[in-house]
């Protein structure tokens, strides 16, 4: 899961030497997170939160990785408030606004998910997943002139990603230069022999038009 492996990069606590800081809870939120616990590993971030004495970086990554979770169990209104929590300590934070950009997406708050893809990119010009992740939020608002340069961009910094070519492939398909969308899928399936079939995925892509499909 592409989550995952966002929340455990960002499992890194710094040592204040300003303020004494107990971070065992935030290390076993980090043990249950990577066994796939994750209701133990909200109750020991949040353990780690309200009696860790942490400072404000340490809260605010704390606050960071719950939110993530929160995420992967579909609860997006609590996510969105502990990532709001991270950024209001770091507002400099990438991490935490992609994440909340994804949560917005997920709510369909799409003009509030571009805001965060923005600032993720401005903190990162580099970022090939907050090019991305903008590209398929842009499809989803059937702005597809739009998603297709970032999708471009994305490509370029991160050559031969699946994701990003089912993504640039979306665009394509609502811009109906149907071969392009085809050729990216065939390629998307070359690299991940698990991804549907191009037929497969244009009825996805269709359905997510109708409404049927939620487009996460």
């Amino acid at each position: 899961m592409r989550l995952l492996a966002v929340i455990v990069a960002s499992l890194i606590f710094a040592v204040s030497s300003a303020k004494a800081e107990n971070l065992e809870d935030c290390a076993k939120g980090a043990a249950s997170l990577e066994a796939g616990n994750h209701d133990a590993a909200i109750d020991e971030l949040t353990r780690c939160m309200e009696l860790g004495g942490l400072s404000d970086r340490n809260l605010s990554a704390a606050s960071n990785n719950r939110a993530f979770i929160y995420l992967i169990k579909g609860d997006y209104d609590q996510a969105i408030r502990d990532f709001d929590m991270a950024i209001r300590l770091n507002p400099f934070f990438a991490q935490a606004h992609y994440g909340r950009g994804n949560a917005y997406r997920r709510k369909k708050a799409y003009d509030q998910a571009i805001q965060d893809f923005d600032v993720v990119i401005r903190l990162n010009s580099v970022s090939a997943r907050a090019y991305r992740s903008r590209c398929w939020t842009y499809g989803l608002m059937r702005r597809p002139d739009q998603a297709l340069p970032d999708c471009n961009e994305s490509l370029r910094i991160n050559p031969g990603n699946p994701n990003t070519l089912d993504s640039r492939a979306f665009a394509y398909w609502l811009l109906e230069e149907h071969e392009k969308a085809r050729q990216d899928l065939d390629q998307a399936r070359e690299i991940d022999s698990s991804h549907l079939t191009w037929q497969e995925r244009f009825h996805e892509f269709e359905e997510i038009i109708l409404g049927r499909l939620p487009g996460e």
